[in-house]
Order: structure tokens, then sequence, then C-alpha cells
């Protein structure tokens, strides 16, 4: 039997995010605005998108529990910082299975996923279609763009945490870790009170299933599909270029909440 041959990390897409990972002001101000908006009661991610071509590093539109929408890049994909908002997640988070989804499926070129302690980090591959597949073989599912993830999880066609440890060991050379060394944040994170924190289904290391029935309402799948299926739509009706790099496409199972629920 023929063992699947390795995937390859686009270099152009690793410089990108060698690059990222090398502003530290960046990284230390999402987890800033992340640790204030949960000490002030009302948590929200945090995150930024850089445009390579143009030297422009672009802020967030919206930030809500959860969820955050970035602004796209003009004519190229980018990458994009985030943050999660539990407890461990902020310390030291993962890639969730949509964060994944967002770059195999070529809506960014960088995925990076900030915390007090490690950064992690997921890049695209050299060969954009074969990536696709090797993704689709790992999480057991034929999906072609991040919505379906969501359908997936609620038929119970995936379970998003064995799919993802799978998917990152199909990907050695797009996967990896990086120690970011922020104590005087990481102190701080003691600091913000449990409740404070988001509540299960947790993205990245410990994702659960989307529509966790502990939930609160925002969270349930109704919800969740809501917003995959909006933020597709962004990407059917107005193409790359005004593209609004949504976590709703990035993080629909654990991180996403229907922004209607907050409006």
């Amino acid at each position: 039997m023929n063992e699947p041959q390795p995937i390859s990390r686009d270099e152009m897409a690793m410089e990108l995010a060698t690059s990222m990972v090398e502003q530290r002001d960046i990284m230390r101000s999402i987890l800033k605005e992340t640790l204030r908006s949960a000490k002030m009661g009302h948590i929200r991610e945090a995150g930024r998108t850089k445009c390579p071509r143009a030297g422009e590093i672009r802020g967030s539109l919206q930030r809500f529990p959860r969820a955050i929408d970035l602004a796209s890049c003009p004519v190229e994909r980018g990458g994009t910082w985030h943050t999660h908002v539990t407890e461990d997640e902020i310390r030291t988070p993962t890639n969730s299975l949509p964060d994944m989804a967002n770059v195999m499926f070529g809506l960014i070129d960088a995925s990076i996923v900030v915390g007090t302690q490690t950064a992690d980090v997921i890049v695209a591959p050299e060969d954009r279609e074969a990536g696709k597949q090797a993704f689709r073989n790992a999480i057991g599912a034929d999906v072609s763009e991040p919505k379906e993830i969501t359908s997936a999880i609620k038929d119970g066609r995936i379970v998003p945490a064995q799919a993802r440890i799978r998917a990152r060991r199909q990907f050695p050379g797009l996967v990896y870790t990086v120690e970011t060394g922020f104590g005087d944040l990481d102190a701080k994170v003691e600091q913000i009170p449990d409740a404070s924190w988001a509540t299960p289904p947790k993205s990245g290391g410990e994702e659960a299933v989307a529509g966790n029935g502990y939930a609160p309402t925002a969270f349930a799948p109704h919800s969740i599909e809501a917003a995959a299926e909006r933020a597709d739509g962004a990407v059917e009706g107005f193409g790359l270029k005004d593209l609004l790099i949504s976590q709703a496409l990035g993080t629909v199972v654990g991180n996403v909440v229907d922004k209607a629920f907050f409006e």
C-alpha cells in the first residue's frame, strides 16, 4: 500500500508566518485587548490581518465573544493573528479545526493563534489542491469549504477534537508552535474571574462538538450555522478583494456566534 506523500509548505506563506511571529508588539496588543475585555466582564476575541505586499496591518472590524471579523487584504490572502477566549487557550492555544480550514481552503496563507505562553501556527501548502485533499482525508469528510465542516459536525460525520489531531499529524511541515513568553500577561490571567472566561464548547486543544447542550443559546447549532452561511455568502458575493476574513469562517466550531445575538 502506497504511503501518502508529505505535504510541503508554501515558502512564501512560511516567510509571512515567520515575519508575523516576530511582530511581538502586535501579539502583545491583541492579548492585552482580550485580557482587558475579560477583566471588564465582556470577553472579546482580538486579532489583526497582515497584508505583506502592501506592508499593511489591518485591525479588526468587529469583535464578539468567541468571534471576530478581520479585514481582508485587497489583492492577496495575507495572514491573521487572533486569540482564543478560554483560560487554557489564552495561554497555550491551538488552531481549531475550522481555523485550519481557513488556511487549507485558501482564505488566508497563515493563521496564528496567540497565547501568553505559546502561539500556534499553520501555513498554506505548496500544492493547494493536494493540501485540500489531504485535509479531507485527515478529517474524514468530503468538504470543500469551511461552512461544510459545520454541517459535517452537526450531522455527526466529524468529531472535531479527533479530526483536528489527525489533521495536525497529516501536516507536520505546516503546523508548529512557538514560545511567546509574555510572562507579565500570563500573570494577569490569574487575576481574571473564572466566570469571565468563555465556557464550553472550547476550541483548539479541547474542542467540543458544535452546539454543546450546556452552552448558551448564542452558541447553539443554528447560530453557528447562520454565521457560517453569512460568511460564505460574503465570499460568493464579493470575492477575495472585498472579503471579510471572519472567524465565522475560521472558528465555526467552539468560537463562533451569530453577531445578530449581540447587535
